[in-house]
């Protein structure tokens, strides 16, 4: 078995190498270690600083090791990053002084960065994380407004739960039911629940009369601009179809556009009756 022995500051080896660590800086060392050249940091490496001083050298040698040694980009850095990675390269002690957090580690040390803690693919963010809804609302901010870079619009269109998969948001469907919930919390009264293009209002949604005036009034006034003499003789079922109210419109008046208007607009007084087709 080989056998070293440090000695005032010296490391023997075997083959009666030594390697003094006095004249040596800290990625020095560190890079001694990663050619297996020393088996550990030398004795007292971490115990004989001070924690701020501690953390610095931590975050020095972490950079070291992506930038200098791995040449990681961002993606990279998401990708491959997790306890195991520390440990493979020697910083699972270092990684201590962060509360034994991967994650924490790389956030404390690319601050400029703005890593988010459910980026990471083999480090997941622990449920109790998602409890906070400041936290739930942090993340769906930064997913639409920095990653994305979307507009309310944008939402509207592009947003399904593949991209919530995408962006490692997956796990949030257990507090937000369905696209809408997501939204309405981020920007509450902002988007219909009908709006959304990749998701479908429930049946259960449209039993309830207020839902159904509430839908049929914004499409009449908020999107199509019509008074109630312009809504009999333009109003259409594309119309229905083209903002997302065809399951409205044909599960919950029979297709007839007659009883979603005199609905709608109960205190008229002239009843809507729609001219024959011939």
């Amino acid at each position: 078995m080989s056998i070293i022995k440090i000695v005032k500051g010296v490391i023997y080896v075997p083959n009666n190498l030594k390697i003094d660590f006095i004249n040596l800086d800290d990625i020095e060392i560190y890079e001694l270690l990663l050619q297996g050249r020393i088996p550990n940091f030398p004795s007292g490496f971490w115990a004989n600083r001070g924690v701020e001083e501690a953390k610095d050298v931590a975050i020095k040698l972490l950079k070291y090791l992506i930038d200098e040694r791995l040449k990681y980009d961002k993606e990279d850095v998401k990708r491959e990053v997790s306890k195991m990675f520390l440990t493979k390269y020697k910083l699972h002690t270092a990684s201590k002084l962060f509360g034994r957090s991967a994650i924490r580690y790389i956030m404390c040390a690319y601050p400029e960065v703005l890593y988010q803690p459910w980026q990471f693919k083999h480090d997941k963010v622990p449920q109790s994380y998602w409890t906070q809804e400041k936290n739930r609302i942090s993340a769906l901010k930064y997913v639409f407004e920095v990653e994305l870079q979307w507009s309310i619009d944008d939402i509207k269109e592009k947003l399904d739960w593949q991209i919530m998969r995408q962006q490692r948001l997956f796990t949030l469907q257990y507090y937000y039911t369905n696209l809408h919930r997501i939204c309405n919390a981020l920007y509450p009264g902002i988007i219909n629940s009908w709006e959304f293009r990749h998701s479908e209002v429930s049946n259960y949604f449209w039993q309830d009369i207020k839902n159904r005036k509430k839908a049929v009034r914004w499409l009449v006034k908020d999107k199509l601009k019509l008074n109630r003499s312009q809504t009999l003789n333009r109003l259409k079922k594309e119309h229905f179809s083209r903002y997302g109210l065809t399951g409205l419109l044909t599960n919950q008046y029979n297709g007839s556009i007659k009883k979603a208007i005199n609905e709608a607009f109960p205190k008229s007084k002239v009843r809507i009756t729609l001219p024959t087709v011939i």
